[in-house]
């Protein structure tokens, strides 16, 4: 199973998305911006690695993002 975010994924402050399994695919381009708490327990892919992803709040989880980082926030391994 794969969700496809075709031009943003926004997670505000105070929220919080889980990506339990399977693969997070983000379109040529597109950006994720997370300001609250993004857990990745399975893959964000950007496709031809281009696009952003952008995080000044938590982002967690034992899974893989494979593309552009941009860390202003807190990263924690595991749950």
């Amino acid at each position: 199973f794969a969700l496809v975010i075709p031009a943003s994924l926004e997670i505000p402050i105070g929220k919080s998305l889980t990506w339990k399994e399977d693969t997070l695919i983000i379109n040529p381009g597109a950006s994720i911006d997370n300001d609250g708490t993004l857990k990745n327990n399975g893959i964000i892919n950007y496709q031809g690695g281009a696009g952003t992803f952008t995080n000044t709040g938590l982002y967690k989880g034992r899974g893989s993002f494979n593309g552009n980082f941009v860390n202003n926030g807190t990263i924690s391994s595991g749950n």
